[in-house]
Formats: structure tokens, sequence, C-alpha cells
């Protein structure tokens, strides 16, 4: 029998700014039958000062790891999978925040739900000035769809330990890098798994209006490999290849449209 409901996973790599308000919103919840399992990835600053700090505060609720290397965010987080005591991991980020009755939303259609691998929900997105946008799932969470879109905000998510054990957890490869969660997704579709999106705000997620980092062209091309393979291990038709090349046709358009349509995108839902 498990010793929690949840364990929260986190790896944070120089978090100190903003890892306490992360934190706090965890010991805010309404649901408590949770602990955290934080992974320090190699900070340069002090965070992994404030995470021990945390642990000797709340010795029966938080454990704190420590890579002596950078080892980036999925072996990291497969490193808290490891230690992680609960029926139910939820993931976070080390700068988002949970509102207060998140873990109690996404227990409860878990338990209700036992057909169900992993839950997901919608997001406000967030910056220094405020909430200023807010994204929601609009689709059913399907392995066509996911391959697709994407629609599945990682640190929203929460799964049954024991499926994300039985697909061996977060892929780490130079390929999966940047898509250790759309890879994990696909993954679980692959197994048969079945998702869910609740229809609800849960996590405030931190994302700078004004400034969308455009990412790398070989980050693209990694997405676009990637995407081609779940294609053809998914059963997809050829068709659908499309939606893989569109990585790479993104990195092609200028960087200031790009900013235009995610704030005209996101933000009209307020």
């Amino acid at each position: 029998m498990s010793q929690y409901k949840v364990s929260v996973i986190m790896a944070s790599y120089n978090g100190e700014k903003y890892i306490n308000d992360a934190i706090q919103s965890l010991l805010d919840q309404t649901f408590q039958d949770w602990e955290l399992v934080v992974c320090d990835d190699c900070s340069t600053d002090s965070t992994y000062q404030i995470l021990k700090g945390y642990a000797e505060k709340y010795p029966d609720k938080f454990q704190v790891l420590h890579n002596e290397k950078n080892m980036r965010l999925a072996a990291s987080l497969n490193r808290c999978i490891e230690y992680a005591r609960g029926e139910y991991i939820a993931r976070m980020d080390d700068d988002d925040i949970s509102l207060p009755e998140r873990l109690e939303k996404e227990v409860k259609y878990l338990d209700e739900h036992p057909d169900v691998s992993f839950v997901s929900a919608n997001i406000q997105l967030f910056d220094e000035d405020g909430i200023w946008g807010i994204r929601k799932c609009s689709v059913e969470l399907n392995a066509r769809n996911i391959y697709r879109y994407h629609p599945i905000v990682h640190p929203t998510v929460m799964i049954r330990k024991k499926d994300l054990v039985e697909v061996g957890g977060y892929t780490v490869s130079p390929l999966t890098s940047r898509t250790e969660d759309y890879d994990l997704w696909c993954k679980l579709m692959y197994a048969n798994k079945k998702a869910y999106n609740l229809d609800e705000i849960v996590l405030n997620y931190r994302e700078n209006r004004t400034s969308m980092k455009k990412r790398k062209f070989q980050f693209r091309v990694d997405a676009c490999k990637l995407a081609l393979h779940w294609r053809k291990k998914l059963g997809l038709p050829v068709s659908e290849n499309y939606y893989a090349f569109k990585h790479i046709l993104h990195g092609l358009v200028p960087q200031a449209l790009i900013r235009y349509y995610h704030k005209r995108k996101f933000g009209k839902n307020l």
C-alpha cells in the first residue's frame, strides 16, 4: 500500500527566485495527503539550500534529491519517480502556482475513474504583471489528437504511478531533450492508457507575455523526427506527417508574428 496518495515530483535548476511560491502553493492545498519529491539539478544558486530548509522543517513531506552534475529534466524526474511513495504522481514546475483545489480535484477524478491513467487540466498564463491569458484543452485526449496538437500541459498532469513505471518513465535521449512530456503521452497512448482533461483551471503557468523564446532550429528538427516516429508507431496514416513537419515550418515564422499570434490566441480568453 502506498504511503501517500500523491507524490508531487519537481526538478529545479537555479530556481531560487520562484520556488518558495511554488512550494507554498502546495502547502496551501485543500488536499494534504501528499509528499514533494524534488530534485535539484546541480544548481549554482541557493536552490538546494532552500530545499534542504523545507526538508528539515517538513521531514515527513519533503524528499530532496541532488544531482552532482546537471542531468536535465527527464533524468531528474526519473530520479524523483524512483523515490516517490504515492499512488498517484503529480507534476509541477518550480516557477508555477498550483491553485488550492488542484490536487483535490485531480485525485477525485482518478479515484472515480479507475479506467483513466492520467488527467490534465487548463491553465492561466501569468507573469510579473499578473494573469494575462488562459489556455484550454479543446480536444479529446486520444492518440491522434495528442500526436497532432500537443494539447496537454505537463505541470498540470496527475498519473497513476503504476502506469508511469509500466511505460518506463521519461525517455532520456537527445531526441526528447525538449519534448520528454510529448514522448511520454505517446508512450502511454501506445500502451492503450486512457487520459482525460478536466475542464477547469488548476494551475497558474508562468510565461512572459512579451518575450516568447524561439526554439533553436535543431530542437524543431528533433521534434519533427520524434513526431514521425510516433506517427508510425501509433499506426496513424502517412497523411498525418503534415503535423510532424509543422514543427519545422513554425521555425520559419518571424518571431514578432509568433508573439502576436500567441497573445491573440491565449489572451482573448480573459
